[in-house]
């Protein structure tokens, strides 16, 4: 059985991912108290290896092509639809 957590923002994803070992991180970059590419820096930096897909209305390009560190395994960008 597969199972699907979510978090109000980045700050309560980085809490969780200190209690569940998840198989794969979706984030979206822009929220509250700490954006998606935080919440991917925190977790390199502490050796989380999961995939990680990141999705945005203003995707950070720059920011990902600047720091390889971060090893996103895919980017979405907003709009989306889900065909």
């Amino acid at each position: 059985m597969k199972k699907v957590d979510a978090a109000c923002d980045a700050a309560d994803a980085w809490e969780a991912l200190h209690v569940v070992r998840y198989d794969l991180v979706i984030t979206d970059h822009q929220m509250p108290r700490l954006t998606g590419l935080e919440l991917i820096l925190r977790m390199r930096s502490a050796n989380m290896s999961q995939p990680v897909i990141l999705m945005s209305g203003t995707m950070p390009l720059e920011e990902l092509y600047r720091n390889p560190d971060l090893r996103v395994d895919a980017r979405l960008a907003k709009p989306f639809t889900l065909a």
